[in-house]
């Protein structure tokens, strides 16, 4: 645990390390591939590497030269002095060359072989900018990628608080109406399915998504306390799907279309047929809302603002893989929503 974030936390270190590793392993190789075995000169080779372009960068970092060309010309220089340093040091591990005979060394004798192990250099310069290149846009992708999370997670959370109030308003008043006129089991009976209601809406408000049968858990204390409010003028069936009760869904994004069901079924002269489905349909989760329409619905028109609701939840949560389509006719009212079929154990 402790190795994955150091090489999370120093990357570039990491590379630069298994790089001259692997140059390291590679040369030893070689050696041994031509008959010569100079494992330890081989091992000191990478290890002066390292130290030597460990210096480089940190005098790059150090560099105030803000003209990129010529911030270019000093990095080649440097490059090329601690090239021709490593390539004698290099000569001195592997025999090549004696330190006798260093006090007789020449200006040619310093250069021999520099142009070989420049080019090297010049590779792991590649290698490291080509690596801090792909790092640094991989560390603003990510940026990018959590700050749309955030955004999207607060358009979410601001999308699932824009409950209905009326509904808490007329049931509070349902409540003291049945009070006042000695209802009091109905009374009672709504309090406790008011309670089970909030209750579950709180426990569920922080979850992206919950089982089916956990929102119709809490549909049905809606529902039972709209029943409770309208009386015998409202009828609803509900049938999910055996399959469907493991499907997740956001929470609380099948209330606006219960109420609305609910609230335009309902008349003083026609009963109220609310009719609530579930089905798995290939592989998407279909929820189905229908309910007849009453005979003054102009009366009760909505502004729309629940299904524009759900529209923008799943737009945020699912992109163009969820939908919402609404049937409209002279005598029904049926809206379906189609979602991605997960479940807590597969996204399958």
């Amino acid at each position: 645990m402790v190795n994955r974030m150091f090489i999370e936390k120093y990357p570039l270190r990491v590379l630069q390390v298994v790089g001259w590793a692997c140059y390291g392993l590679t040369d030893h190789i070689a050696h041994i591939m031509y008959g010569s075995n100079h494992l330890y000169a081989t091992i000191a080779s990478a290890f002066v590497a390292l130290l030597l372009t460990t210096v480089l960068v940190l005098f790059d970092d150090l560099l105030k030269i803000k003209l990129t060309l010529m911030r270019g010309v000093v990095f080649l220089l440097a490059l090329f002095i601690i090239s021709v340093l490593w390539r004698n040091i290099f000569s001195l591990l592997h025999g090549h060359t004696k330190l006798s005979a260093l006090s007789g060394y020449s200006i040619q004798n310093l250069l021999s072989g520099a142009s070989s192990a420049f080019y090297l250099f010049v590779a792991w310069t590649g290698l490291m900018l080509g690596s801090k290149y792909f790092l640094s846009n991989r560390a603003q992708q990510q940026a990018l990628s959590d700050a749309l999370l955030q955004k999207k997670q607060a358009q979410l959370e601001t999308l699932r608080y824009q409950l209905n109030p009326h509904f808490l308003f007329n049931t509070l008043n349902s409540i003291d109406v049945s009070i006042l006129s000695g209802d009091l089991n109905t009374s009672h009976n709504m309090l406790t399915h008011l309670s089970d209601f909030l209750r579950n809406s709180l426990s569920n408000q922080e979850k992206d998504n919950i089982l089916l049968h956990q929102e119709m858990a809490v549909m049905e204390d809606f529902i039972t306390i709209e029943k409770l409010r309208f009386g015998d003028r409202v009828n609803v069936s509900i049938n999910i799907d055996d399959a469907c009760q493991s499907a997740l869904l956001p929470p609380m994004i099948l209330l606006p279309l219960v109420e609305n069901a609910i609230k335009f079924a309902w008349s003083s002269s026609n009963k109220g047929q609310i009719t609530i489905s579930a089905s798995k349909c290939d592989n998407q989760l279909s929820v189905t809302v229908h309910n007849n329409k009453v005979a003054n619905i102009a009366k009760i028109m909505g502004t729309g603002t629940g299904l524009k609701n759900i529209k923008k939840r799943l737009s945020v949560a699912y992109g163009e893989d969820a939908s919402l389509d609404i049937h409209d006719s002279q005598t029904t009212y049926r809206v379906n929503l189609l979602l991605p079929w997960i479940t807590r154990f597969s996204d399958g």
